[in-house]
């Protein structure tokens, strides 16, 4: 099963655009969802990717939203703020919302509808687990703001699918901020769980790709050994980034 959920999450064109990031509050959150700007909603629903949030008080005005939609999801519009509102509740990792997003994947729906749906299932499946250690306050660094703390929590731990998207969401987001730099580097010196299973060289390739992305020429030793790495994927993907920033 996991093994099936991170080829799907890593395939998944469901990753945040390159967006500057806004922090909105819980209060803001819900003016929003009971709002009817779309265009709002879908900048809010970027930002809770990696947000760490699964209260009730913001969720379920999501689910009622997309309850709503649901019988206007028959054409291209219609099905996009289906999707919107249900890739929302597969951030939130809160299995409250399991039961609505199964009977849409199993209910007479359109097609594309039911599979965003098994798609949001995964999310959430995936999130319920991960949510509660990019929270860990106990791991956090004082001086950092909660959002750096949390992807820090995230490219730190054991679970590639969690480092997957916590590294990619990093370069949609263009984030070289240095704390985060000097955490893939360490991880990158010694990388726990690269193996020559294709999908753990493909979160140390984006490793590599978002630590040369900083230009820093601190890091151009590491990325050079990197380039002769025994792992193929890592080593090409390296090499290229060294030439793109360097």
């Amino acid at each position: 099963m996991r093994k099936v959920a991170l080829v799907l999450l890593l395939s998944m064109a469901w990753l945040p655009q390159a967006i500057a990031a806004k922090e909105y509050t819980k209060a803001e959150y819900i003016e929003i969802f009971k709002g009817n700007n779309e265009v709002a909603q879908h900048r809010a629903i970027e930002t809770l990717v990696l947000a760490g949030l699964s209260d009730p008080e913001i969720f379920d005005e999501v689910e009622q939203r997309l309850i709503e939609s649901l019988p206007y999801a028959t054409d291209r519009d219609g099905v996009d703020e289906s999707a919107w509102l249900m890739k929302a509740l597969g951030y939130s990792g809160n299995p409250k919302y399991l039961t609505t997003l199964k009977n849409i994947e199993q209910g007479d729906h359109h097609r594309k509808v039911r599979g965003y749906a098994k798609k949001s299932i995964v999310e959430l499946q995936l999130f319920e687990l991960w949510n509660p250690v990019i929270t860990n306050s106990a791991t956090f660094t004082e001086g950092q703001s909660q959002r750096t703390n949390m992807l820090a929590n995230g490219l730190k731990s054991s679970d590639l699918g969690l480092m997957a998207r916590s590294v990619r969401y990093m370069a949609n987001q263009r984030n070289n901020e240095p704390f985060l730099m000097d955490i893939i580097a360490a991880e990158l010196e010694n990388p726990r769980l690269l193996t020559q299973d294709n999908e753990s060289q493909d979160v140390y390739a984006w490793y590599a790709k978002v630590l040369a992305s900083s230009g820093d020429e601190k890091y151009k030793p590491l990325l050079k050994k990197l380039t002769l790495s025994p792992f193929k994927k890592v080593a090409k993907h390296t090499k290229k980034a060294l030439a793109q920033h360097y």
